[in-house]
């Protein structure tokens, strides 16, 4: 039973969300029910009452899709190209998930790396080179920035990350 109570309690931050979902759910009702029912007082009341208990409902979804439209990330993945990596430098990042996953770095040397990515790498030691796959904006959240870091052992790839930094 408390749980059902604080699912209605209404907070001093919200009320004024939960009176105008509220007045539009009971108008909206009364026109639905004044359809069916030709009697004021019934239709009023099942109106009222309904409003009352569908409201929180309501009020509960919309604060879900707004979050989850803030909130929502769409990153295209699509199948490694050579001819696209070399053209579209800031949009590589849509190419990320193929790299990693397909594994077609796995095992080649920095020779056969460099041939398939190119030279725009930098290299941070002799073990590792970085990639950057561009950036895209985030929203509220800033600039999302793409990178794709190729680790060697024994002079081949040993494994192959794709990082996200926001900023």
């Amino acid at each position: 039973m408390n749980s059902i109570t604080k699912y209605f309690t209404i907070s001093s931050e919200n009320w004024y969300f939960y009176l105008i979902i509220g007045l539009l759910t009971y108008f909206f009702l009364k026109w639905i029910f004044g359809k069916f029912i030709k009697e004021k007082s019934p239709k009023n009341l099942l109106s009222f009452f309904s409003a009352i208990i569908i409201t929180p409902f309501i009020y509960n979804t919309l604060i879900v899709i707004f979050f989850s439209l803030l909130f929502y990330e769409h990153h295209p993945d699509i199948k490694f190209n050579k001819d696209k990596w070399d053209t579209n430098l800031y949009e590589r990042f849509e190419m990320r998930k193929n790299i990693v996953e397909s594994n077609i770095l796995l095992g080649k040397t920095k020779k056969e790396v460099v041939k398939i990515l190119g030279l725009i790498g930098k290299v941070d030691s002799s073990s590792r080179i970085t990639y950057d796959m561009g950036s895209e904006d985030d929203g509220l959240m800033g600039i999302k920035m793409h990178i794709l870091t190729i680790d060697f052992k024994n002079n081949h790839v040993n494994k192959v990350r794709y990082l996200e930094f926001i900023d």
